[in-house]
C-alpha cells in the first residue's frame, strides 16, 4: 500500500487531529474512458481547486478486464480493488471460496484473484473446484504463505508474494491476461 502512496500520492486526507502541521495535497482518481489517456484529478487541501492531470496509460497493460478478487480480509480486497481500477478493471469480490465459487458459476471473468490462506476453504482448493469448471480460466494467487504452496496441490497460474510492488502486479496481470 506504501507503493501505491508514493506513486499516486494519498488517497484520503488524514483527519485534522492526527497532528499534521503542514497542508497536503490529496491526489484522487478520475476514472478513464477506454480509449483515453488516464486522468488524475489533483486537488489542493487548501483552496479545494482541482487541477487536472494526464498520465499516459502503461502499454502492454490490459485494462478493462472483469476480476473477481477473493480475499477473507476486506481491508486486503479494498487495497487490491484500488490497484486493479487504477487500470480500469471490473473488480467483482468475494469473501471466501465457496461465495467465489457461486459468483464463478454465475458470470464470465478474465481473471480469478485469490489469497491463499482462507477459512473453509483454501485459495488452492477455490483454485481447483475454477479449473474443474473452466480449464482455461487463469487464475492468480496472492499469498504471504509461498512455503505453505510447496506443500500443496496448487492448480494456480500465477503466484504474487505479499507484499508486492504494483510494477510486479501489473506484469502479472499482462502475462496471465494476453
Amino acid at each position: 500500500m506504501l507503493s501505491l502512496i508514493r506513486e499516486y500520492g494519498d488517497p484520503e486526507p488524514l483527519p485534522a487531529h492526527i497532528g499534521r502541521t503542514k497542508p497536503r495535497q490529496r491526489l484522487g482518481v478520475v476514472p478513464p474512458s477506454r480509449s483515453s489517456p488516464v486522468k488524475m484529478m489533483q486537488m489542493s487541501s487548501l483552496t479545494g481547486q482541482a487541477n487536472q492531470q494526464e498520465r499516459p496509460p502503461v502499454r502492454g497493460q490490459p485494462r478493462g478486464k472483469r476480476i473477481l478478487l477473493v480475499d477473507d480480509q476486506q481491508n486486503v480486497r479494498e487495497a487490491i480493488r484500488l490497484v486493479l481500477r487504477l487500470d480500469d478493471h471490473a473488480v467483482i469480490e468475494a469473501d471466501s471460496g465457496p461465495a467465489a465459487l457461486d459468483l464463478f458459476s454465475q458470470d464470465h471473468f478474465d481473471l480469478v484473484i485469490t489469497t491463499f490462506e482462507m477459512p473453509i476453504m483454501k485459495g488452492n482448493e477455490l483454485a481447483a473446484r475454477i479449473k474443474q469448471l473452466s480449464p482455461s480460466q487463469p487464475v492468480l494467487m496472492i499469498t504471504a504463505y509461498t512455503g505453505r504452496l510447496m506443500d500443496a496441490d496448487n492448480p494456480v497460474d500465477g503466484v504474487l508474494d505479499k507484499p508486492f510492488h504494483l510494477k510486479d502486479l501489473r506484469q502479472l496481470l499482462a502475462e496471465l491476461l494476453s
